[in-house]
């Protein structure tokens, strides 16, 4: 790509396109960029250059501009139109990632959770070796304090994101499957097969000479495994090796690539391995084992049983690399996560206010699960995200509240073009959710009377989680406004009080 060519990206302040858009301005690109809303993110692009309109216009297009859009966008934005009218080169998302991914070496994380923590996890670790690798993450890590930086290395860190099937774009040198479950269905015809063919087809995508690292505590990223091993040859290998022989080179088509492995379940052999997990509240820790040597043990900075598997899969394409064992167990006892990723908005009154991103049914029960481990009252506030998805997971949906105490459900928060809009409504889910999961639920569309229901209920020592990607951020911060205003505002003496 030529230097001299403008990027236009509409919707520059998703995670996703502002770091983008950070990577090309550090490069010396010209950036442009619009979006509906004022955020946070947006200031700091323009410090390093970039002319940021809050609103979609045709003339916020510069004529000679690639423009860059993502699948949320929808297809008769004003943008989009005019570039298509003036037949301007037009790139999704996911083609301006791929010409990172596969001109240089490409890291890409793939699965359906984990992508952003994982990933975060490994361009923190090659940054702290020194090894000073562009990353593009979904999300910002708090370490580096931006979601996105261009490197002086060769290597590039990044999520690779299966909703859209935008992941078969690229050809990695590193190509990671953190597991795969059934989500964003609407993009493979409603179909989980689809979806696994599609995981299949970025396995087999990863470049002569390269590396597949794949989870295999999952059972869906295990069953590929052994996919891959039955429709490939070993040359040279003794052919009575067993099934679980992961690391052994195989032949993928014409190319050669190494399958690595890695688990945190007992029994089941894979080249990375956690031993002896313990539980300090809601931190874990773990006894690394890298192809049967110990590391030693490594306690994790951020909590959730879940974050060994991507402390795992980080070690795994470390080892592969060759980043200094020492370092890697530093770097990764040094991780302080990614906004979004159970961040703790503030303690007011004794109640601990925390925001997280899960979405998915899965992801839900592994946060909540790790709210609890703080021993409070739990106290869950969810915004459903994506119609379509609340379609097709209904009922794993209606039984992920089981740790929590009470569940504050909100509308639906879905994008403009979102195919099921009228097909499920947040009130049905809440009942399912209360019947299912058997904790007391409650249905309020509207912001400002669900901060006074939670406001009602809430008592010190408890922990008021919301969880979504839509903007139920916002209802987070407004809480500890209001819990401020509670809690901390002087009370009005009685008659008798002394003064």
């Amino acid at each position: 790509m030529n230097r001299s060519t403008p990027l236009h990206f509409i919707g520059i302040g998703g995670y996703g396109m502002s770091a983008l858009a950070r990577v090309f301005l550090e490069r010396g690109y010209q950036v442009t960029g619009s979006d509906i809303e004022a955020k946070p993110i947006l200031e700091g692009l323009r410090d390093f250059g970039a002319t940021i309109t809050i609103g979609h216009r045709p003339e916020n297009v510069p004529e000679k501009a690639i423009v860059i859009y993502t699948s949320d966008v929808p297809k008769d934005n004003v943008e989009l139109v005019v570039a298509r009218e003036r037949k301007q080169t037009i790139w999704h998302r996911a083609d301006l990632l791929a010409y990172l991914i596969n001109h240089e070496k490409g890291i890409a994380i793939a699965g359906s959770h984990g992508k952003t923590t994982s990933s975060s996890m490994i361009a923190w670790m090659m940054t702290e070796a020194g090894w000073n690798p562009t990353f593009v993450i979904g999300g910002e890590m708090v370490n580096s304090g931006t979601n996105a930086r261009s490197g002086t290395s060769d290597y590039v860190v990044a999520e690779a994101d299966e909703s859209d099937r935008s992941f078969l774009k690229y050809s990695p040198y590193i190509g990671a499957i953190t597991n795969i479950e059934p989500d964003h269905l609407e993009h493979y015809d409603g179909d989980f097969v689809n979806m696994q063919r599609a995981f299949y087809q970025f396995a087999r995508q990863v470049r002569e000479g390269g590396f597949l690292v794949i989870g295999v505590d999952d059972p869906e990223a295990r069953r590929l495994v052994e996919t891959l091993n039955k429709k490939n040859a070993y040359p040279n290998e003794d052919q009575h090796a067993s099934e679980h022989d992961y690391h052994k080179a195989h032949q993928n088509g014409a190319r050669t690539i190494t399958i690595k492995t890695y688990a945190m379940t007992a029994g089941y052999e894979a080249d990375v391995v956690a031993k002896n997990i313990m539980m300090d509240g809601p931190y874990a820790s773990f006894e690394a084992v890298l192809e049967g040597r110990s590391l030693g043990r490594i306690r994790l900075g951020i909590p959730g049983k879940h974050h060994v598997m991507n402390a795992l899969l980080a070690l795994t394409v470390g080892s592969i690399l060759g980043l200094p064992e020492r370092g890697m167990v530093q770097s990764l006892e040094s991780f302080r996560g990614a906004k979004r990723r159970f961040e703790k908005i503030g303690e007011v009154g004794g109640i601990l206010l925390v925001d997280d991103y899960a979405v998915h049914p899965t992801e839900i029960e592994a946060t909540l699960a790790t709210a609890r481990a703080f021993g409070r009252r739990v106290m869950a506030v969810f915004q459903p995200h994506r119609a379509t998805r609340v379609y097709y997971l209904q009922e794993a949906f209606a039984r992920a509240f089981v740790e929590v105490d009470r569940v504050y459900v909100t509308g639906i928060y879905s994008p403009r073009g979102d195919v099921l809009q009228k097909a499920v409504d947040g009130r049905d889910l809440a009942a399912q959710i209360g019947s299912h999961s058997g904790v007391w639920t409650v249905y309020e569309p509207h912001k400002e009377a669900l901060i006074q229901h939670i406001l009602n209920d809430v008592r010190p020592n408890d922990l008021v989680i919301t969880l979504g990607a839509g903007d139920i951020r916002k209802l987070a911060f407004a809480l500890r406004e209001a819990l401020s205003e509670k809690f901390e505002r002087p009370q009005p003496l009685s008659d008798d009080a002394a003064i």
